[in-house]
């Protein structure tokens, strides 16, 4: 039965990129921290909010990955699209530390619900189709849809910015609703699921298989590769802003952060992984990113807005070969687990890093911040040539 409807499960993948499409199609993003900022007049206050997230998600991340492995993936990007909306109400709302808090809370609660299991439901349909082969091309795809939407949204929101700072949060209504409904038309791909509902067992299952499966080299220096690259990234405003690019071009510079970097996972996880191998792949791309952030820091103007570009280039290599290594050497009934133990190992490290690099900003500056960051990558390149690919 399962092999004569396989093809059925198709229309899944197509699914899947449009619900992270508008889930990506955020108009508010570039402007986020500003809007956060006129309704709470400090820098402090955002902080906090920005902190109420992180911890958030560390504390859902992992119970929620055992929660779709366990009840399914479907109802789960269903309940994750229904949770967004209704943090983008709290939004909307603003106005008080008390309204964002709610809204953070509901933001991480909404992400840690779609966090691996997306790309676990992508996996299990391609196998199904006995297309896992391709899983590569298909979540290279897939985060180039969210990156897409990012783009396009990024560069509408800053048209709508500039008449109100609220507008781009209640346009954001449009596509996260039609991120919900498409999710209804997901078709739950079967897999080997536990014989049990009990959360927290699967949770200790799935951690105990990062060791069995030799993936703890690989989740250690994922834990660091996102650290300091995310953190990184999420200062890239203050860092234009230091090297006195105009306001003006940095929804541009992000919506080509975001549409080359999804062009660079997608060629590729297409064309070049196979030709030159994974591991050298990865090397080219953790190498590659921090060399251009230190170019950047030591240049100017256009140069240093195009080394930025060119550093989340690199930077978008790794994440479809990183999740096929997760992907392979985890079962199905564990995966969607599995992938929240990465993105809660992540999140902990940028947690940990954040505060770090923001003490080094005050101590130096932004520039030379991004520079030691950049030169702490070396340890996670240490770690992934030891890392087996089977």
């Amino acid at each position: 039965m399962i092999n004569s409807n396989k093809s059925k499960y198709s229309r899944n993948i197509w699914i899947v990129y449009l619900f992270n499409f508008f889930q990506g199609m955020m108009f508010f993003l570039p402007i986020y921290a500003l809007y956060l900022q006129h309704d709470l007049f400090t820098a402090l206050n955002v902080a906090i909010i920005l902190a109420v997230r992180t911890f958030c998600g560390v504390l859902f991340e992992i119970p929620l990955g055992a929660f779709a492995d366990l009840f399914g993936r479907r109802k789960t990007l269903i309940l994750s699209g229904l949770v967004s909306i209704i943090a983008l109400i709290f939004l909307s709302i603003g106005g008080s530390m008390f309204i964002f808090i709610l809204y953070a809370i509901l933001l991480a609660l909404s992400r840690s619900l779609l966090n691996g299991t997306d790309t676990a439901l992508l996996f299990d349909s391609l196998k199904i189709m006995r297309k896992e082969t391709n899983f590569q091309k298909i979540v290279s795809i897939n985060n180039g849809a969210w990156q897409t939407g990012a783009a396009i949204g990024s560069i509408v929101g800053g048209v709508l910015a500039a008449v109100s700072l609220r507008l781009p949060v209640f346009y954001t209504f449009i596509p996260f609703t039609l991120a919900f409904i498409v999710a209804f038309f997901i078709i739950e791909p079967p897999y080997k699921k536990e014989n049990h509902r009990n959360v927290f067992l699967h949770m200790s299952n799935t951690a105990k298989l990062l060791i069995r499966n030799g993936l703890l080299t690989l989740f250690f220096a994922t834990i660091l590769l996102f650290a300091f690259s995310e953190v990184s990234f999420n200062f890239n405003s203050i860092f234009l802003d230091f090297k006195h690019i105009p306001l003006i071009y940095f929804g541009v510079v992000f919506a080509l952060c975001f549409g080359l970097g999804f062009l660079s996972s997608f060629v590729s996880s297409h064309y070049l992984n196979k030709r030159f191998g994974d591991k050298n792949m990865l090397l080219v791309s953790i190498i590659g990113s921090p060399l251009m952030t230190i170019l950047a820091t030591l240049s100017s103007g256009v140069y240093c807005a195009g080394f930025i570009i060119l550093s989340s280039i690199f930077f978008n290599i790794r994440l479809p070969i990183i999740m096929d290594l997760y992907n392979k050497n985890t079962p199905s009934k564990n995966r969607a687990t599995m992938l929240s133990c990465v993105s809660f190992g992540s999140t902990i490290g940028m947690a940990l890093y954040a505060p770090i690099f923001g003490y080094m900003v005050d101590l130096y500056n932004i520039g030379t911040a991004m520079q030691l960051t950049a030169t702490f990558t070396i340890v996670a390149i240490v770690l992934v040539l030891f890392v087996k690919e089977k």
